[in-house]
């Protein structure tokens, strides 16, 4: 795999601080006990409750438990509950709200309501 460059690294890093200030404004509950994996956000959607980690670059998520619900309508792994969110690199500085964007309405798929907010 190629080593990211600092360019790459630094919109990575704002994607992350575009996904924390948008969970943070929807009153997502931030939760320090993660177990071995720190998820820190935690979000209550129709399915149950999905904890949230924003990482440079990508979305680290998790239901509490497996939902088969949740599996057949929105994807995730039916054994563990994840369901992550890897986009495409971001190759400029205009990717990194479009694929903000993206997330919003991938994680509407959730919890509807959410793919209308705006950060």
């Amino acid at each position: 795999m190629k080593r990211k460059n600092e360019a790459q690294r630094k919109r990575d890093t704002a994607f992350r601080d575009m996904v924390r200030e948008w969970l943070e404004s929807l009153g997502c509950r931030y939760s320090s006990d993660g177990g071995d994996y720190r998820y820190n956000y935690v979000l209550e959607t129709k399915f149950g409750t999905l904890h949230i980690t924003p990482q440079p670059g990508w979305v680290a998520c998790r239901f509490d438990e497996a939902a088969t619900k949740a599996a057949a309508v929105v994807g995730c792994c039916s054994r563990v509950g994840k369901m992550n969110y890897h986009p495409y690199p971001i190759r400029n500085k205009g990717e990194v709200t479009s694929t903000f964007r993206a997330f919003q309405f991938w994680l509407g798929n959730v919890k509807p309501e959410l793919c209308e907010v705006q950060p």
